[in-house]
């Protein structure tokens, strides 16, 4: 676990060292949105892996929280580089509060709010999107990130 600190507030980047994923999908039990944040976090890990055996980058997957516990469920990084913010949620169409908190540590770094049951998705000026589940994972491609890319992960 690392910590960073911006304008007198620290974070903690952590590893999902307590944080577990099944790598099937099926053993996992609770209800819809954990069984979607299993599913984003195999997709995220499968395409760090990707970039690792491939292109020989330097790729992890983490999880923000900060001293008042707020969280935002992954954090790429790509050559120790924070690429993208990505929070998890079944049916939530109102953007996460937590990314603007983290924004302030994070500049520049943008944030998707990835929704399983999602009517509108949504685009903000601030660089954070809402996505609906389903096309953003089948279209989820990180290569070009990391080296100066700016595109959306999708």
């Amino acid at each position: 676990m690392s910590s960073t600190g911006v304008g007198g507030k620290a974070i903690s980047i952590s590893s999902c060292e307590s944080k577990y994923y099944f790598y099937d999908s099926g053993q996992v039990t609770a209800d819809d949105g954990i069984k979607l944040e299993n599913i984003v976090a195999c997709a995220l890990q499968k395409e760090l892996h990707l970039l690792e055996d491939t292109l020989g980058r330097r790729a992890s997957l983490h999880y923000l929280r900060d001293k008042e516990g707020r969280e935002i469920d992954f954090l790429v990084l790509i050559d120790d580089q924070p690429i993208v913010m990505v929070e998890v949620k079944w049916a939530d169409s109102t953007l996460s509060r937590h990314f603007t908190g983290f924004a302030k540590c994070l500049p520049g770094t943008p944030g998707i709010q990835v929704v399983g049951r999602l009517e509108r998705e949504k685009s903000f000026e601030s660089g954070f999107s809402i996505v609906n589940a389903a096309p953003w994972l089948a279209g989820l491609r990180l290569e070009n990130r990391g080296s100066g890319g700016t595109a959306a992960t999708q």
